[in-house]
């Protein structure tokens, strides 16, 4: 059995200190992983979630320097709140950098608001997850990516890294399929 934590990056725990406290104690005590949550804004008077919270990519990046066997994940990662060539570009350049040890777990976000601010139709959030999980897999998989999408289309390019020691992507948690939670 293995046990991971998630990772407090928010409140009065936003920042290097406590973050990288946090992870080296788990590492320390023997957990096989973090799971940092994401959220771009947060909308005034949202119950539950915090004013302060790092960027779920950024914190996980600057992790994988700070540690040498923790499994770095996302807790979720809201496929639709960012391109899907960068999304596609950072996670395969975060896999490689924290030597396979991140896994990425996607869901389609609820705020609302969030999707607004973002510019992003909060109705489109499920078909532009399957969409994203689709363009990710055809960057990490091809040699010379072609893809025509609703909202991403490219044509005759490469993307490199794919991951970590040649492997295509970093690990998801349920495959390339988006699945009603």
């Amino acid at each position: 059995m293995r046990f991971g934590i998630a990772l407090p990056h928010f409140a009065h725990l936003a920042a290097p200190g406590p973050i990288t406290e946090i992870t080296r104690a788990a590492e320390g005590n023997g957990y096989h992983s973090i799971w940092a949550s994401d959220h771009v804004i947060v909308p005034a008077g949202t119950p539950f979630l915090p004013d302060e919270l790092t960027e779920i990519l950024a914190t996980l990046a600057y992790l994988a320097g700070k540690t040498t066997r923790l499994t770095l994940g996302t807790s979720v990662l809201v496929a639709p709140y960012r391109p899907a060539l960068f999304t596609a570009k950072y996670l395969s350049t975060l896999d490689v950098l924290a030597e396979g040890r991140l896994a990425v777990a996607v869901g389609v976000g609820r705020l609302e608001p969030e999707f607004e601010a973002l510019g992003v139709t909060f109705a489109d959030k499920w078909s532009r997850t399957d969409e994203d999980l689709r363009v990710w897999h055809d960057l990490w998989t091809t040699d010379t990516s072609n893809f025509d999408g609703r909202w991403t289309s490219y044509h005759d390019v490469r993307m490199f890294p794919t991951g970590h020691g040649g492997r295509n992507g970093p690990p998801t948690a349920a495959g390339w399929q988006a699945h009603p939670c």
